[in-house]
């Protein structure tokens, strides 16, 4: 195996890596949906003051979670992007 290969299955290891990364921000999103749809309708039923301010403090926290948890990973794209980048310079010094 030639080193060129080495750095070709390396690049397809990281774009497959980078499909899983967006599948896992497309769940994240639709996990914030589900819950803030869930948590819509549960304010919506409540007639109770302090479980509606309870209700309405749980969907900020869902929503900032929510956002952590996609930017992380959106970081995580960046960095196999960037890592793709090395491997793709390091094979055109490769022989």
């Amino acid at each position: 195996m030639s080193s060129k290969d080495y750095y070709r299955k390396q690049i397809e290891s990281k774009r497959k890596e980078i499909v899983s990364v967006r599948t896992k921000i497309t769940k994240s999103k639709e996990t914030k949906k589900r819950k803030m749809a869930s948590l819509a309708v549960s304010l919506k039923n409540t007639k109770d003051a302090s479980r509606k301010e309870s209700i309405r403090k749980q969907k900020v926290s869902v929503v900032a979670q929510c956002d952590r948890e996609v930017e992380g990973l959106q970081k995580r794209i960046e960095s196999l992007k960037k890592d793709i980048e090395k491997l793709r310079a390091s094979m055109a010094r490769a022989k």
